[in-house]
């Protein structure tokens, strides 16, 4: 018997089955999110995928990560990006347990991505940081999902004193714009900076700029929380070990030297995995 894990973001959905104890049953298929300038067909691609699914073979549950804010509650997605259009108001769990008579589970994607994470290292409490469009965060303590009130986590949109928030300040946009400003490379994306970081001087210097940005926000978050371990990902971060290594230092040369345990900072390990890996850990807490 399996658990049927799916993974949705605003380009493509991701789907496996797993066994219990995390190891995967299946290989990992996608196919690309169906949406129009206004609206979206994500329930009606997820329904036919778990029907396809049962009838290759039984299924113990679904597990669902997404993206967009979520009522992990009541299975409902609550809102969502520009990347999502008509995504708000969604419910899994009507269509998938009400409709079908599966159990089902429904957490944001960065959380999930948190609880894969903090399950391969050997701490209790772990903050997790996405870095690309936005900045998502998500917080592990004694090894459990922590939401507070449902928004614990959500560093991205902390306000910054010169009017932005973390994430505008810190979103892989805004590295590719500090170094076409700042240089005299052109870049479009955050895995074409990673490329230059370690032989171009002028993209070394931008990055290291905007890695203060994102090492300010880690400080803060430190001494709210003060996790074992921070786990960053990210395309950017995944494309270049360095990187990590440069915010790591920065955070910790940004630390009130009083403050003798070190900030400890790695990369994300489980890849595209993690989402479907987390929303397994999360179905199986829930049911």
């Amino acid at each position: 018997m399996s658990y049927l894990c799916i993974d949705i973001g605003g380009t493509a959905i991701k789907w496996a089955r797993f066994a219990r104890d995390g190891s995967p049953v299946t290989e990992r298929q996608e196919v690309l999110t169906r949406k129009t300038a206004t609206s979206n067909q994500i329930l009606e691609q997820v329904v036919r995928l778990v029907q396809a699914e049962r009838a290759s073979g039984p299924i113990e549950g679904v597990a669902i990560s997404s993206a967009g804010v979520v009522d992990a509650e009541a299975g409902v997605i609550r809102s969502a990006g520009p990347t999502i259009p008509g995504y708000a108001g969604t419910d899994f769990k009507a269509a998938i347990t009400g409709g079908l008579g599966l159990p089902c589970a429904v957490e944001n994607d960065v959380n999930c991505m948190a609880l894969a994470e903090a399950s391969q290292v050997a701490v209790r409490n772990v903050f997790a940081l996405t870095i690309g469009t936005g900045i998502g965060g998500a917080v592990v303590l004694n090894q459990r999902l922590y939401t507070g009130k449902g928004s614990a986590g959500e560093i991205g949109y902390l306000p910054l004193f010169d009017g932005r928030t973390y994430q505008e300040a810190g979103c892989t946009q805004a590295l590719v714009d500090l170094v076409n400003a700042t240089t005299e490379r052109e870049v479009a994306t955050g895995r074409d900076v990673a490329a230059w970081f370690g032989c171009d001087a002028g993209v070394a210097l931008a990055t290291t700029t905007w890695l203060g940005r994102i090492a300010k926000g880690i400080v803060t978050i430190n001494y709210i929380v003060d996790p074992d371990l921070f786990i960053v990902g990210g395309g950017i971060m995944e494309s270049n070990p360095a990187l990590v290594t440069e915010l790591e230092d920065l955070a910790n040369a940004a630390m009130e030297p009083s403050f003798t345990k070190p900030i400890v900072i790695r990369r994300a390990a489980l890849g595209n995995s993690a989402g479907m890996i987390g929303a397994l850990r999360h179905l199986l807490a829930a049911v």
